[in-house]
């Protein structure tokens, strides 16, 4: 179909506008070449041959635009969640952790600078206060298993031990975070803290193995990608909470801030990834 704003207009012998093709006007009612007589056309009720252009067809929904660049949003977004502050925080506290540890292998050679003596007390401070604003962002966790547990709806054997797992831990964590403040005893606390690294060490270990007897199912490749991060992440936590529950003295330092700053920076990116995905979607709706 030509297009009506571009293509000319085709000649006729019976010209629309009362024209011959020879140029010369017609008058109304007169034989046209062919001999027949054309009808008067009253100017009023002219049709012209001309018709509207077609709409173009519906193309694919246009994304939505964010104020901020789209980086920006997705950590926006996640730092939104006490999940993902905490996982920011625990970044921050163990690379902080880390660079006092590298502070004190230079001290064993050559005496700090009146600078880096500063800095290395203000860093101990902000890794004890990270510690502690991580616990308090986190307090109150045991709702989530609670009301679990308290579902009307059915659930397996399986589902209500995980459930109460998590509630012994959440309130263990709870409990610690509670002595931190100095709202219950230090004695209670560290038996808490006792008992959250149990919990923790228990949940590692099932989770290691749920992984493991994941593999043996045809898996797709972004799936298979995930459980790979998910399995680095809990062997940093199980290597971690192994060397505080069985006392662990050899290197311990090291292995600490090593295995907690890649367990930080694995979470952090686990909740970057899920969280640019969910906007990815919700772009394109």
């Amino acid at each position: 179909m030509p297009d009506p704003w571009t293509a000319e207009r085709p000649e006729t012998d019976d010209d629309e506008w009362g024209v011959t093709s020879g140029g010369s006007p017609r008058s109304m009612g007169s034989a046209p070449r062919n001999g027949h007589a054309s009808p008067p056309r009253a100017l009023g009720l002219h049709r012209s041959a001309y018709s509207p252009p077609m709409k173009a067809a519906a193309g694919p929904p246009s994304k939505k635009s964010f104020g901020a660049p789209y980086t920006l949003e997705v950590w926006a977004s996640v730092m939104d969640k006490s999940k993902g502050r905490d996982k920011v925080l625990k970044t921050v506290q163990y690379s902080l952790r880390t660079y006092l540890y590298l502070l004190g292998l230079i001290a064993a050679v050559r005496p700090l600078t009146k600078w880096f003596r500063a800095n290395q007390k203000r860093a101990t401070l902000a890794v004890a206060g990270l510690s502690l604003t991580r616990k308090c962002l986190l307090l109150l966790n045991p709702l989530r298993p609670v009301g679990a547990l308290l579902s009307p709806e059915p659930t397996s054997a399986r589902e209500f031990l995980d459930h109460l797992i998590d509630l012994i831990g959440a309130v263990a964590d709870d409990v610690f975070c509670l002595s931190k403040l100095g709202l219950v005893s230090r004695r209670k606390g560290k038996k808490a803290d006792m008992w959250a690294n149990r919990i923790w060490l228990f949940s590692t270990v099932t989770g290691l193995y749920a992984l493991y007897a994941k593999s043996f199912r045809p898996r797709s490749k972004e799936d298979k990608t995930e459980d790979e991060w998910k399995q680095r992440k809990l062997l940093c936590d199980l290597v971690f909470v192994s060397y505080d529950i069985f006392e662990i003295s050899w290197f311990k330092e090291p292995v600490l801030c090593i295995s907690g700053l890649m367990a930080a920076l694995i979470g952090t990116g686990q909740l970057y990834h899920k969280e640019w995905q969910a906007m990815s979607k919700q772009r394109l709706q």
